[in-house]
């Protein structure tokens, strides 16, 4: 998506993302203006929220926002980042390492949006590809960026997979925590 697409509110923006996304789009519109959602619907936001590594309800509020100008969200995703970093952490402690491991997936993403909002700039959320290229071509930091990336992502992935032994997982449990911490240093100190 071209830097001018990713500007949030602007009508080529909206156009495109309805090109790529037009499922996503067509959901947004009815959770904006209060409407009922077919299982269709609820199925398409249960994947988003997946993708993202959000709760249903936050990803439904993301959705319902996705026209809002992203400078407007910017407190939004502090909230976001703190609240899944810390559950991340408070489900580690429990023992639960899958639910922390895409808890920590979902602050990733989160600190991804915060630097965007930061710059006026939307990105999808619930795309991958989206969160990388947005990272090339509007963050001064790339690497630090690209390393939390493929560190969470083993986070997420490990969610769905479970294939890490406990020693394993806690080696790439650390080695994501610290991109995190560099990144929200990055972001929340510029």
């Amino acid at each position: 998506m071209s830097q001018q697409a990713e500007q949030k509110g602007s009508v080529e923006g909206l156009e495109e993302l309805h090109r790529e996304y037009p499922e996503v789009v067509s959901l947004a519109a009815k959770l904006a203006s209060g409407m009922q959602l077919s299982k269709n619907d609820i199925s398409i936001l249960r994947e988003a929220a997946e993708a993202m590594g959000w709760d249903g309800d936050d990803a439904a509020d993301e959705l319902k926002n996705l026209a809002a100008n992203p400078s407007e969200r910017v407190e939004k995703y502090v909230e976001l980042f703190q609240k899944y970093y810390g559950e991340a952490h408070r489900l580690l402690e429990r023992g639960d390492h899958p639910q922390a491991a895409e808890k920590l997936w979902g602050a990733a993403t989160a600190l991804i949006k915060l630097h965007a909002a930061l710059r006026g700039v939307f990105v999808a959320a619930w795309s991958h590809g989206k969160l990388y290229n947005y990272v090339t071509h509007n963050v001064e930091h790339r690497q630090a960026f690209r390393d939390m990336l493929k560190a969470s992502e083993v986070m997420h992935r490990y969610f769905y997979e479970r294939d890490l032994d406990p020693a394993t997982f806690k080696e790439h449990w650390e080695d994501a925590v610290r991109h995190i911490e560099k990144v929200k240093d990055v972001v929340l100190l510029r």
